[in-house]
């Protein structure tokens, strides 16, 4: 239906401004911030700036009490038979030297690589080739994580060459293949194989292996990729558990 309703009202004109104040600093803020405000952001800023800056000043004291603790290691030759003889005359429990064997690692890495080597003793095994270096000690059993498994200590250097998708592989020659069941420090493994990643020229890593299985012998190699191409190393003499050459 027609409706007629409202048509003879009158018409309501309207107009719409927009006004903008301005200083030279920018838009005048409709409210100036408190004094307690600007102490309370100050503040914050402060406590914010130190929490990020701790955990580097706490990364910058952990390096240099590395690097002295590697210092005084290195002064201390042959000291895995050191640890032997510990266990031996029983003044330390097989946790107590392993405990410190494993805060070593990190600490003889900063070393040169021939004081390092010159630290724990003579290798059982050595390889040397194109600017890498890698060697081998048995450990005593009874530093093994978990009884019956075969305790091992791999030095790895890397003179002038940075290795990519690093592994260091296991391989048992005769009988049943090993299997890893400890790495110290923590790094993730699998099979016969302990993934080390990438290692930058002129690095020096130790790291404890336990091996698990019943084979006497075993053969230790470095894979990986050296200026992205295949690489790989083994150390050409078999490791024998019982201390024997192959």
């Amino acid at each position: 239906s027609n409706q007629t309703w409202g048509n003879d009202l009158d018409k309501l004109e309207y107009e719409i401004t927009i006004t903008k104040v301005t200083t030279e600093i920018g838009e005048e803020p409709w409210f100036a911030p408190s004094d307690e405000a600007k102490f309370w952001g100050s503040t914050v800023r402060w406590i914010l700036g130190f929490g990020m800056i701790l955990p580097a000043i706490y990364l910058l004291y952990s390096m240099r009490r590395t690097r002295r603790y590697g210092e005084k290691i290195g002064a201390i030759k042959q000291r895995l038979e050191l640890l032997t003889q510990l266990l031996d005359e029983g003044k330390e429990s097989p946790q107590q030297t392993r405990k410190s064997l494993v805060r070593s690692l990190e600490a003889v890495a900063t070393l040169p690589w021939s004081s390092a080597i010159s630290s724990w003793g003579e290798p059982n095994q050595s390889y040397t080739t194109d600017g890498t270096s890698i060697a081998v000690w048995n450990l005593d059993s009874r530093l093994a994580k978990s009884l019956g498994n075969w305790p091992i200590l791999v030095g790895l250097n890397t003179e002038s060459e940075t290795w990519e998708i690093a592994a260091i592989r296991f391989d048992a020659p005769y009988g049943q293949a090993l299997s890893i069941d400890h790495v110290e420090p923590r790094l993730l493994h699998q099979g016969e194989e302990v993934f080390i990643d990438t290692v930058a020229n002129q690095t020096t890593i130790f790291l404890t292996v336990d091996l698990a299985g019943d084979a006497s012998q075993v053969d230790v190699e470095l894979n990986g990729q050296v200026n992205a191409k295949p690489r790989a190393m083994r150390i050409p003499t078999t490791l024998s558990r019982f201390g024997e050459e192959e």
